[in-house]
């Protein structure tokens, strides 16, 4: 799944404009932001290109990372949570 409408918000974008600037017609964005459509790779290259995003940042993940993790020092037991961060 795509999460292009998100995106096009973000960017202050609709899906008009961004047909026009990947070279197709507004109704072949409606239907990749709908779900009916799902693009070639090409033009998933493009539409991140023109979105000035990663490619990876089109797509809902389908697996959630873990932000923390705990630890135990096997030696001394000591407890310790470590943050990841973005």
């Amino acid at each position: 799944m795509l999460k292009l409408k998100e995106i096009l918000k973000e960017k202050g974008k609709t899906g008009k404009e961004l047909a026009e600037l990947v070279e197709v017609t507004p109704a072949t964005i409606s239907n990749i932001i709908n779900g009916n459509h799902f693009p070639k790779p090409e033009l998933l290259k493009q539409i991140a290109l023109v979105l000035d995003v990663d490619i990876r940042e089109l797509f809902i993940p389908t697996k959630e990372e873990k932000q923390d993790f705990d630890f135990k020092c096997p030696n001394c037991g000591t407890e310790l949570v470590v943050n990841k961060k973005k």
